[in-house]
């Protein structure tokens, strides 16, 4: 009788974590009212630093191939609506370009179904991934997230490799997607 509350109780907790993590992944706020990454409480704060600004405050650094209606009624690309690290600066950088590792947050948007959701990333120079891994009391790191390495830092660098994954990720399968794009969204076939 004892394996089969233990079985029970695997079960429904399992639930829970599911609708509990449902529940809150949906909710995402608008990309203006995000507040900026601040220093943690160990780091110093400069009395006369700016505000800390995040991508969508600022021009986009590289060129994205423009968002395209596909024959099927779907967009080759979602639109990026903004874009931060948690403790870099977007634009002074890191305090050392070569030997840094920060987690950086990128907002996706589709615009037809105002759908929103956030990616992460761990972004780093391999000399910051030492010191990061020199800092645990075990010596062993496991991260969250997609890792993007860098020699150092570059922005540019960092978002063109965001975006070369999200076009491939959004590329429609066994297909030319030029050849699937339509300029004109009245030229959609129907649907029957």
């Amino acid at each position: 009788m004892e394996p089969v509350k233990v079985a029970l109780f695997i079960a429904f907790f399992g639930i829970f974590l599911i609708i509990v993590r449902t529940l809150f992944t949906n909710q995402r706020p608008d990309p203006r009212n995000i507040i900026p990454p601040q220093p943690y409480p160990d780091e110093p704060k400069e009395e006369n630093q700016e505000p800390v600004l995040t991508g969508y405050d600022m021009p986009f650094p590289i060129a994205v191939p423009p968002r395209a209606l596909r024959e099927d009624g779907t967009y080759n690309r979602p639109e990026i609506k903004n874009y931060f690290f948690g403790r870099i600066d977007l634009v002074r950088g890191p305090e050392d370009p070569k030997a840094f590792c920060d987690e950086f947050t990128i907002q996706f948007e589709i615009p037809e179904t105002s759908q929103k959701w956030f990616a992460q990333y761990t972004v780093a120079t391999p000399a910051g991934l030492e010191k990061f891994l020199n800092s645990q009391k075990s010596g062993a790191v496991m991260m969250e997230h997609t890792v993007i390495i860098v020699p150092k830092w570059d922005l540019a660098a960092v978002l063109q490799a965001i975006v070369d994954a999200m076009m491939e990720s959004w590329a429609l399968p066994d297909s030319e997607e030029t050849e699937n794009f339509i300029d004109d969204p009245s030229q959609i076939p129907e649907r029957r």
